[in-house]
């Protein structure tokens, strides 16, 4: 007779071979053991997901992750949809169920469940996942939306988000203006006047920001760059301290700025690090990148290779509709100039000129000789480069992710 381990190796023996009869059938078999240590792992997830207190319901849009301060990592949100979906209607929560696909890279299940809504909340998802996902019609969509829900600020967010895409900073600008205009978020009019660096308009509305409760995560940040303009140390000091409670992507721009660290680690799809790394460190400036097109122009213009300096110009050019130089008097007559440009430099107390082009460069030069005869004194300038990271700050990092990969 045999004995009772060749027993259990038949048993075993019978089980596999039973695992691959059904696995041959398209049927998935797990032991009790195998299923516990499945529960177990998502129960460990839901645990983390746990911190967030917002009911799902709220959260019906891809602006709204940053509207709550959500900045737990995708895997983990789109866990939070699954486990607080389990017992819904896809039909009542189409939103809900689109955007945990969307977390998830899952275009075709998240334009389904967007499709079935007809709700503007659903088209905009639907348009926001055009954007992700690269579709040609991104852009007609968004058209068609404005015309026909002219009142609502989706529409107006979706245009802004194209363009934001596209390093169109003039046109995105615009229609999200509208959609603050139309929304009242203070925190949307906060990143409109930082753009256009109306410092003191940003510190009026920081009271009633925080007091609105949206995006608050997002506030600190703009108080903080709005503080490194106006060389306010207090605000600067409180707004590090609030982003430092809670790390994301967002805030390592500011403490690899703090650090005066030009090697800190920052996500690949956050361009505005390569602007901050050359704040700190000029030899970290890229050529040709979007967010150092300013340094690029002043690298040609001061080696007098006007020609290379006129063409990224004009690039600046289009991308913010116009520029304005501010020219300043110095006390020594500078080797270099506009390197000012290069960081969150402000001058109230310049003169604002706008070159006409096409040879920008050689006009610059005219307009500092000019200046320099009728002061008698040296002059530099520097580029007034509207912040434009605001506007990117709005979308939050989820996206930025996306669209800048």
């Amino acid at each position: 007779m045999p004995n009772e381990n060749d027993k259990l190796k038949n048993i075993y023996k019978l089980r596999n071979q039973f695992k691959k009869d059904l696995s041959k059938k398209g049927i998935n078999y797990e032991s009790n053991e195998e299923m516990k240590k499945k529960k177990t792992t998502i129960y460990n997830y839901d645990l983390e997901s746990n911190t967030l207190n917002i009911p799902i319901i709220k959260l019906k849009t891809w602006m709204d992750f940053v509207i709550y301060d959500i900045n737990i990592s995708d895997e983990k949100l789109s866990l939070y949809f699954e486990n607080r979906l389990s017992s819904k209607s896809p039909s009542e929560y189409n939103n809900q169920f689109g955007l945990m696909h969307l977390l998830r890279n899952d275009f075709e299940k998240a334009e389904n469940f967007f499709l079935s809504g007809r709700d503007i909340e659903s088209l905009f998802n639907l348009g926001v996942l055009k954007v992700f996902r690269g579709d040609q019609d991104k852009l007609k969509f968004a058209k068609s939306l404005v015309e026909k829900k002219k009142n609502s600020y989706y529409p107006y967010f979706l245009m802004g988000l194209i363009f934001l895409k596209e390093n169109k900073f003039e046109y995105a600008y615009k229609f999200i203006k509208i959609a603050g205009e139309l929304s009242n978020y203070t925190f949307v009019n906060m990143a409109i006047n930082l753009y256009n660096k109306n410092f003191k308009e940003v510190g009026s509305l920081i009271s009633k920001a925080f007091l609105e409760g949206r995006a608050k995560k997002t506030v600190s940040l703009f108080i903080y760059y709005n503080s490194q303009f106006t060389k306010d140390v207090d605000k600067s000091t409180s707004a590090l301290s609030a982003v430092k409670k809670d790390e994301f992507p967002c805030t390592k721009c500011i403490q690899a700025f703090n650090s005066n660290k030009s090697d800190y680690s920052i996500e690949n799809y956050c361009l505005f690090s390569n602007k901050i790394f050359s704040y700190v460190d000029q030899n970290k400036i890229k050529i040709g990148v979007a967010d150092n097109f300013e340094n690029n122009f002043l690298k040609f213009y001061n080696m007098k290779n006007y020609k290379g300096a006129d063409s990224i110009f004009d690039k600046m050019v289009e991308m913010f509709g116009s520029l304005d130089i501010v020219l300043f008097k110095t006390k020594v007559n500078l080797v270099k100039k506009g390197l000012k440009t290069n960081g969150f430099f402000n001058e109230d107390s310049g003169y604002r000129i706008r070159l006409k082009g096409p040879n920008y460069s050689e006009e610059l030069n005219k307009i500092i000789d000019g200046f320099s005869r009728k002061y008698r004194s040296y002059f530099d300038f520097i580029i007034d480069i509207p912040f434009y990271e605001s506007l990117r700050l709005l979308y939050g990092w989820k996206t930025c992710k996306r669209i800048y990969k």
